[in-house]
């Protein structure tokens, strides 16, 4: 839940966006999907809350992998961008 919080949160506070991201926006961070979201940490919440130790544990362990995957994939993202941007700059100047 922690993630999808994320991007629904991340959605909604670069406030309107423009084509193509506004689809994103308005999948992502619209008011249905904060309830969703609501919903789903409530419920793990009250599970978690009465759990053994050990899937507490587990769920912790599952969060933190899943937040690594969504670090370094943003990451490449990232770089791979920057990478792009430097190879239209320098084409750019080729011509």
């Amino acid at each position: 839940m922690a993630i999808e919080l994320a991007y629904n949160q991340g959605w909604q506070l670069p406030g309107k966006m423009p084509a193509p991201y506004n689809e994103f926006a308005e999948r992502w961070g619209n008011i249905d999907f904060t309830k969703y979201v609501k919903l789903l940490s409530q419920q793990a919440d009250e599970v978690l809350e009465t759990a053994e130790g050990d899937v507490q544990k587990q769920a912790e362990e599952s969060f933190l992998m899943v937040a690594k995957f969504e670090h370094n994939f943003w990451q490449m993202a990232f770089h791979i961008a920057q990478h792009e941007s430097k190879i239209v700059i320098y084409n750019s100047k080729l011509c």
